[in-house]
């Protein structure tokens, strides 16, 4: 639980950046609006996706596992279908 809510702020720190957001703003994003959606395996590499509102189309973040160097990015494709346990 601990990593999950630590994975959050990271998050919620990454897209105010890229949104241009400062935390606390009344439209800013903040950790309720984040959905866990699961983790994926794409090309061989361990994704964490979450879901977030945004005012056009569906968006992800994720957290992507490269040998335990974690990366954190945002993506308009949708996770696949299958997922992690």
């Amino acid at each position: 639980m601990e990593e999950q809510e630590s994975d959050i702020a990271w998050i919620l720190e990454y897209l105010h950046l890229e949104y241009g957001e400062e935390a606390g703003e009344e439209d800013a994003l903040k950790a309720s609006d984040l959905v866990y959606v699961g983790e994926y395996v794409i090309d061989g590499i361990p994704c964490q996706y979450w879901s977030y509102p945004t005012s056009g189309e569906p968006m992800w973040a994720t957290i992507e596992d490269h040998s335990g160097l974690r990366y954190i990015g945002m993506t308009g494709t949708p996770p696949p279908q299958s997922h992690v346990g």
